[in-house]
């Protein structure tokens, strides 16, 4: 689940150990957020981010083929995730291009 490091093979990326979001760990993670969302009525997420995804040099996890789709995949998993709030009528603090 985690980012591996594209010049160590390790995990970890340049702000230090990352969640890859590329990974099935990051689809149950989002699936459990909105069944969260769902149950309660919260309208709103607040997140650190928006971030771009740091480079992952896995060539095993779902989403990405390696290094050089990695951070496209991340980038579009934010995306996703920021349309899902904005369909749902919640309050998102992200940049406009994310919807």
């Amino acid at each position: 689940m985690d980012c591996l490091d594209p010049a160590t093979g390790k995990p970890g990326s340049p702000f230090g150990q990352s969640v890859c979001l590329g990974t099935k760990w990051a689809d149950d993670y989002f699936e459990r957020v909105w069944a969260f969302i769902d149950q309660t009525g919260f309208k709103g997420i607040a997140v650190d981010g928006p971030y771009h995804g740091c480079p992952c040099a896995s060539n095993v996890h779902q989403h990405h083929r390696g290094l050089t789709d990695s951070q496209w995949v991340q980038w579009q998993c934010q995306k996703r995730m920021f349309e899902e709030e904005q369909r749902r009528g919640m309050t998102a603090g992200a940049p406009d291009w994310y919807f």
